[in-house]
């Protein structure tokens, strides 16, 4: 789950909050805290490169921090 923050006179992200979801048995849930770390440093290490620093926050959604 994407939740944008845009500058709405430039267009420009300014903030990036995702909620690390799983489907199972037919059903959207919030992904365990082992997955939402294992996404955050899989995107933080990809996302580097790009200068981007991606956290995970302590009520588990995904801080990007451009």
């Amino acid at each position: 789950m994407y939740l944008p923050t845009v500058d709405t006179t430039s267009g420009r992200l300014e903030r990036l909050r995702m909620t690390p979801m799983q489907i199972r048995n037919l059903r959207l849930n919030r992904a365990g805290a082992a997955d939402a770390d294992w996404i955050a440093r899989t995107l933080d290490r990809i996302s580097r490169p790009f200068g981007a620093h991606v956290q995970l926050t302590p009520d588990g959604t995904l801080a990007i921090h451009p």
